[in-house]
């Protein structure tokens, strides 16, 4: 998914999470923030990329998969902060 933000003129700058990129036997995660500033205002993208590889979990991995998407869940929860931009 890819996700573009307009920012009001207020809103002077943000503290972007750092990308991420997770992988294992069961698939892949990316993310990653940019901040774009133009004249008509700043936006801010977030692209984000899941790779499931196996649409079969054996019971025995049921653990180590749990564990992979809370570390995606994880990663969707991180939280932008802005500045104000003094108007």
């Amino acid at each position: 998914s890819k996700v573009t933000l307009t920012l009001p003129s207020r809103f002077g700058g943000a503290a972007l999470p750092p990308p991420a990129k997770l992988e294992n036997p069961f698939g892949s995660f990316t993310s990653a923030f940019s901040q774009t500033r133009t004249q008509s205002g700043d936006t801010i993208q977030f692209n984000r990329l899941l790779d499931l590889k196996s649409n079969l979990i054996q019971p025995a991995n049921y653990a180590s998969f749990r564990d992979f998407g809370e570390a995606v869940d994880n990663q969707d929860r991180l939280r932008l902060t802005g500045t104000g931009g003094g108007q």
